[in-house]
Parts: structure tokens; C-alpha cells; sequence
């Protein structure tokens, strides 16, 4: 015991040795922290100085301008008695009101180049450039810390910026790589506990070139183990399945769909991807549930598809069910690499009502959520689109970064969905219940629900027929406000994907 003692007593003191050496800028009272700007870390596993020339990709969220006007509009656009009622922004509006102005931006731009770093790009939103771990250090007078084999690094406490900036800057990602998303279809590890199914995970690092390797499965590997986990499949058809005709007539909305009122009145639903995905996997879930074709665009968020990886059962949970749900309306899928940027440029674009989130963060920084995500949200609202966000499949736990920071997993004490929990989105939570059947496997009706146990909740995020003429935001007295999607008695959303050839079949199973 007492080695150990003396092992973390040296660990600090190196630690607290790098912070001392850039304190001296630090300390100017002309600069100020942001505070909650950098992740937890300890001196145990990050005891090593960063590789100074370590390349970093730098992203600034600027804090909106007139943060007191915008609260009060976003209150009187949800009130029938205010003459601002649904009268939405456009982005450009939005920009003008409440975007950081040109000299602020000129400003700002011209403090990190002094320093050195490259700007790539910038707007009323936000600044992105290009810098060493030595520049930061020195720009933003914080230490880099690193494991010893400096795959993993973080900045041991909050940047600094000059004081004429405070206001100005929110936010300041690209300084470590503890940060991970997490598909929400599927359960993530327990701590303590061995486990060796992959799990999809990816690192939310601005820093692709430094994003820590993640075991994540390629994107056939988990149709083997989801068969195995549901041995009542028969694969000889699809018997089984709770299609869209049993959801449709589980919810009544057959009345609907009978009056047209399918989403297809001009507006669309925008889901958020990480990965790409077959064409033609959509196209057999239309076909062999007698849906008509769906109408889905691609939008690259960072330039060029990320590729197809094992969040792929994802991206087609949601593009498959959201044309379910809404068979009018049209998708727009944004994938990228990072999925903050694919929501940046959803509600950039303004060209859906809805927006559909179904990932979780872990390991981020508390301004991450307060700073970089919250800005995004009040903006989709001033516009009047609504964000619907999966709050999670883990109860109360919710999700946490491992020890190891390499992932996220399920927690061990309550922690509420940070992201689900923002004012300007709605959390989308489970109820469970047992269908009623026909003899040939075709829903009878609504039936009793229930509160579905593991639900902070998963679900498909998406409502049909919904327009911009609706509310943008919904609110309760609870803790996190939320609406709700059926978990069947499996106690989960189900999830089966079946390959045949080239093309997948995403279905909920009773």
C-alpha cells in the first residue's frame, strides 16, 4: 500500500511539475479559464507530457451573441400569446440576431494566428484551426498529459483565453481524445464485467488521425451473434416480425395514412450517422414490407462518406423506421466522421422539421454539452425544427467512460443523458407491452402499456406527419422531458439485421 501512496504522490507531483512550467502565462490577469473545459483525468494512467508535436485539430464553439434575447425568443415562439409565435428564424436571421459579428470574428482569428495556428475555417458559429500540442499549450496556457504510450491525451485543465474574449469563445474541443460516441442500439460493456462482443464505438475527437482504435465489428460481424441471441427467428421468413402495419395499427394511424397525413408535405426528417450504409438494404425493407420507396439523400458532413462500418445496423434502423413511421416524407442521412458536425450542418441547412439522434457521448467535457451542443439545439428550435434524442437503454446508469478512457460503458451510479436532458430536444424513452396477434401474425391493436424498466430510453426518434407548424419543443416537469416508443417483452428493442447477398433487412422482433 504504501508504494502505491508513493506512486500516485510522484504521479501528481509530475503532473503538477508540466503545470507549472506554462503557468507563468497562464497566470496574466489579462486572460480567463473556461471553466469545465477540459475532461477528468488522473495522474495514474495520464502521467506522461504529450508529444509536443502531436498535430491537433482545434475547434471553437462561439457562445451566442444576445444569449438573454435569444432565451426570451425562444419562449414566445412556443407562446400563442406572443406575436412571435411559430414565426420561425431562418439561419441567416438567426446569424444576424444572435451569430458572433465579422470584427469578432476577425479578432479572434487574429489572436490564434498570432500564435501561430492555421486557420482552416470560420463563421458566426464557430472557428476550426490546425496547431501542435506545443502551440496550444502555449496559446491556450494549459497542460497536455498523455498515457506513456501517448495514444491517449487530454488538456489537465482548463484553457485560457483572453478576457476580451470571454462572452465571445464557449467552447474549445480538439485538446484530447477521451471523448466517444455510442450507437444506442445496443448495450454497452458493464464495468467489472468480461465481455467480448464488439461494441460500436467511435472517438469524438475533431482529431481523426489521433482518434483512439475502437474494437469496433466489421459490418457483417454482428449478424451472427444477434441470430444466436434470438433463436425463436425463423429464417425461413419474416412470421415473426412487428412490421410497420402492426405499428400502424398499434397506434391508430392507419386513420392517418387513410387522410394523407403521411410526413410528405414538403417537410423531411434529417437522421444523423456516423457511417454510411446500403441502398439496397433500404430497398428490401421497402419491398418486403410493402412500403413505398423511400426517398433518402446522402449529405456529407465532412466532405466524403465515412465509409460503412459496424454502426451501419444504426443508420438503418433509422432510415428504415423513419420511412415506417413517416412514409411521405423524405431523409436526408448526415454522415460524417463527426457526428457534431453532421448536427451542425442539419440544422445549418434547415431543410428538415425533425431531427433524429440515436448515439450517446461519453468522456466529454461538461462545455461540450453546456457549449458546443446546447447553441446548436436553441438554434434548431429557433428555427423550428425539433430534435428528438434516444436518452439511452441502461435505466438510470446511463453511459460513462471506462477506466481505460477507450470507451464507453454502462455506470455503476445514476447519470442522466446529458445530451437527451438539453431543454431544446426531446428525449425519446421505451414503454413495453405484449401485442395481440391474428392467426396470421398481424396486430389486433392498441394494448395496456407499461414504463419500460431499462428506459433513460432507446427508440426511434422520429413522429409522423410532423411539421414545423407543430411546437418545436416539448416540455414536462420531469427530470429529462421525453416522449416514448414500444419495447416488445423482450425488455428491449429488438433488432434483427438478415444479409442476403448484398443487401440487409432491419425489423423489430416480438
Amino acid at each position: 500500500m504504501r508504494s502505491r501512496t508513493l506512486l500516485t504522490i510522484a504521479g501528481a507531483a509530475a503532473v503538477f511539475t508540466l503545470y507549472l512550467a506554462i503557468m507563468p502565462h497562464a497566470a496574466s490577469a489579462q486572460t480567463q479559464a473556461l471553466s469545465g473545459n477540459h475532461p477528468q483525468t488522473d495522474t495514474l494512467t495520464m502521467s506522461s507530457r504529450a508529444d509536443a508535436s502531436l498535430p491537433l485539430n482545434i475547434h471553437i464553439s462561439f457562445a451566442p451573441r444576445n444569449p438573454a434575447m435569444l432565451a426570451k425568443l425562444l419562449n414566445d415562439l412556443q407562446d400563442p400569446a406572443s406575436p412571435q409565435y411559430h414565426q420561425w428564424l431562418s439561419p441567416a436571421a438567426f446569424n444576424s440576431k444572435f451569430g458572433r459579428t465579422a470584427e469578432e470574428i476577425s479578432d479572434v482569428r487574429q489572436w490564434l494566428s498570432t500564435e501561430g495556428m492555421n486557420i482552416v475555417e470560420s463563421s458566426p458559429r464557430g472557428l476550426t484551426s490546425t496547431a501542435t500540442v506545443a502551440q496550444a499549450e502555449s496559446t491556450f496556457a494549459t497542460t497536455m498529459i498523455a498515457t506513456s504510450d501517448g495514444s491517449i491525451y487530454a488538456n489537465a485543465n482548463d484553457p485560457q483565453i483572453p478576457a476580451r474574449f470571454a462572452g465571445v469563445i464557449g467552447s474549445i474541443e480538439g485538446l484530447s481524445n477521451t471523448g466517444h460516441s455510442l450507437a444506442l442500439n445496443v448495450r454497452p460493456p458493464r464495468a467489472n464485467v468480461s465481455d467480448t462482443q464488439p461494441h460500436r464505438q467511435l472517438s469524438t475527437s475533431r482529431n481523426p488521425t489521433n482518434a483512439i482504435a475502437q474494437s469496433r465489428p466489421q459490418p457483417r460481424a454482428y449478424e451472427a451473434s444477434l441470430i444466436a441471441e434470438l433463436p425463436e427467428y425463423d429464417s425461413g421468413g419474416l412470421g415473426l416480425a412487428f412490421g410497420p402495419a402492426d405499428l400502424w395499427t398499434f397506434y391508430d394511424e392507419n386513420s392517418l395514412l387513410n387522410a394523407g397525413t403521411n410526413g410528405g408535405d414538403g417537410d423531411c426528417v434529417a437522421v444523423v450517422e456516423d457511417t454510411d450504409y446500403l441502398s439496397s438494404a433500404v430497398t428490401l425493407f421497402d419491398t418486403n414490407f410493402a412500403l413505398p420507396a423511400a426517398s433518402v439523400t446522402r449529405v456529407q458532413a465532412d466532405g466524403a462518406s465515412p465509409g460503412i462500418n459496424g454502426d451501419e445496423i444504426e443508420a438503418l434502423l433509422d432510415i428504415e423506421w423513419a420511412h415506417a413511421v413517416a412514409p411521405g416524407a423524405a431523409i436526408d442521412v448526415y454522415m460524417g466522421t463527426s457526428l457534431v458536425d453532421g448536427l451542425q450542418l442539419a440544422v445549418t441547412n434547415n431543410t428538415c422539421g425533425a431531427i433524429s439522434v440515436s448515439y450517446g457521448f461519453c468522456g466529454e467535457t461538461s462545455s461540450f454539452y453546456s457549449a458546443t451542443l446546447d447553441p446548436i439545439f436553441a438554434q434548431a428550435a429557433a428555427q423550428g425544427q425539433s430534435v428528438f434524442i434516444s436518452s439511452g437503454d441502461d435505466g438510470a446508469a446511463g453511459i460513462v467512460l471506462n477506466a481505460a478512457k477507450t470507451e464507453c460503458i454502462v455506470a455503476t451510479t445514476p447519470n442522466v443523458s446529458e445530451m437527451s436532458a438539453d431543454p431544446n430536444v426531446t428525449a425519446v424513452g421505451g414503454t413495453e407491452f405484449t401485442p395481440d396477434f391474428d392467426g396470421s401474425n398481424n396486430d389486433l391493436g392498441s394494448v395496456a402499456e407499461s414504463v419500460w424498466n431499462d428506459s433513460q430510453g432507446p427508440g426511434v426518434a422520429v413522429r409522423a406527419g410532423f411539421s414545423r407548424s407543430q411546437p418545436g419543443r416539448y416540455r414536462t416537469r420531469q427530470p429529462t422531458p421525453s416522449v416514448t416508443f414500444p419495447i416488445l417483452p423482450s425488455g428491449r428493442v429488438r433488432i434483427l439485421r438478415v444479409s442476403t447477398g448484398a443487401t440487409t433487412i432491419v425489423v423489430l422482433l416480438r
